[in-house]
């Protein structure tokens, strides 16, 4: 989840979050585009964390 706000705010640096995933969920520009735009960046960051502590 922490990946999840960190990468949103990445991708939309210049929005003013209260709370980030509900605000993110709410705004206009969110669709399922985005969302999926949004878990693939995160999945890339994830995976190789996840090999590499694993090995």
């Amino acid at each position: 989840m922490q990946k999840l706000r960190h990468t949103m705010v990445d991708l939309f640096p210049d929005k003013q979050w209260k709370h980030r995933l509900m605000d993110f969920n709410n705004i206009p520009e969110t669709d399922c585009g985005v969302l999926m735009d949004l878990l693939d960046c995160v999945e890339k960051e994830v995976i190789p964390e996840l090999e590499q502590k694993s090995s």
